[in-house]
């Protein structure tokens, strides 16, 4: 109940500075990076994470975070089914004050953090990760650089000096001791899966690969394997089109896909069948392009076009979603959409 309430309010407070998954991440980098002079040859790639975070912050601390979203002016009017931002705070503390497992016959208390399978923890988290952001937001958005996160793993192109990116991080470590940062810079890092590469000032990306995991491995089905890992090749197919930048690391991993199915007992003709029905899938009108290095990046950006229409097809089946018109004699549409939003919520 209080995730429902809280969960909307945050993701579309948030939505600038995050990214949903490794799709809607590849693109806001390939767009900023598509900007002229975005990315120098000297220009650096930052990731970092926080290393076991939820098991770290304290309930005061989580609550303090959440009471700093609560009361923000374009929040704090808002009425929360019914409730004050006071009282969802209330019940935000009963919930973590209760917060209670079995361990060996013996019933022990939270004290810190809480299981990540309660989706109002893990929300909770974010909140409190983003108010650790701020310090670091403003200073990238002084300089017009790239940023964004996703739960506990953030990215930023960084264009300055590495002293003055260590005096940040030096300085949220000092802020939040109990928080260790691991951080990795360089032409060359990887992010969500994918793998990215400054050459040169050009934005290369490819398919990341954990060299500490074992290749060629199919997810685990209970059931219906063959139903899941007939899925799995679709979305690995899906992946590889939006993360290979290049012609030639597609093909790699068309060929590593197809290894993977065959070193798992499919036959090539299971593979070869699948293979045709995703690119039919993209193509239905034109069923006989080749595919080449030539005709790559169209496909690619037929592929990008097809994820935002399933995007909105999903939106638009979903029986919540009100589809309103705008006219321009009302104002402002930056104006018109902040006049709603703030009428909606302190309606609804």
């Amino acid at each position: 109940y209080l995730d429902q309430i809280i969960r909307p309010l945050f993701e579309s407070y948030s939505r600038s500075t995050s990214f949903r998954n490794g799709t809607d991440f590849i693109q806001q980098l390939q767009h900023y990076c598509g900007q002229s002079n975005r990315l120098l040859p000297v220009t650096n790639f930052i990731t970092f994470e926080i290393q076991h975070f939820h098991y770290r912050v304290s309930h005061e601390a989580l609550v303090l975070a959440l009471n700093k979203f609560l009361h923000r002016d374009d929040v704090r009017q808002i009425r929360h089914d019914g409730l004050t931002a006071d009282a969802v705070e209330k019940l935000v503390e009963f919930f973590l004050d209760h917060h209670i497992f079995i361990y060996n016959g013996k019933i022990y208390r939270h004290l810190k953090g809480g299981p990540l399978n309660v989706p109002l923890t893990e929300l909770l988290g974010n909140i409190y990760l983003h108010q650790w952001h701020l310090p670091l937001i403003t200073e990238i958005r002084l300089a017009d650089q790239f940023y964004g996160h996703y739960h506990h793993m953030g990215f930023l192109i960084w264009h300055g000096s590495r002293d003055k990116l260590n005096k940040c991080f030096n300085e949220l470590n000092q802020q939040h001791p109990d928080i260790p940062v691991t951080i990795s810079i360089g032409l060359h890092v990887s992010f969500l899966n994918v793998d990215i590469e400054n050459r040169q000032g050009n934005l290369h990306t490819c398919v990341y690969h954990d060299p500490n995991q074992q290749p060629f491995l199919l997810p685990y089905a209970i059931n219906y394997p063959r139903i899941s890992h007939r899925q799995w090749v679709r979305f690995a197919l899906l992946r590889a089109g939006q993360y290979c930048s290049s012609w030639d690391d597609f093909q790699d991993e068309r060929i590593y896909i197809e290894l993977t199915c065959l070193a798992n007992g499919y036959s090539l003709d299971f593979v070869e069948y699948h293979m045709e029905q995703f690119f039919t899938r993209l193509h239905p009108m034109n069923r006989g392009i080749i595919l080449n290095r030539w005709t790559y990046p169209t496909f690619r950006t037929r592929l990008f076009t097809y994820m935002r229409e399933q995007q909105q097809r999903q939106l638009k089946n979903n029986p919540s979603f009100i589809q309103l018109s705008y006219l321009f004699d009302w104002g402002s549409r930056c104006e018109f959409n902040e006049k709603f939003d703030r009428l909606w919520w302190q309606i609804l």
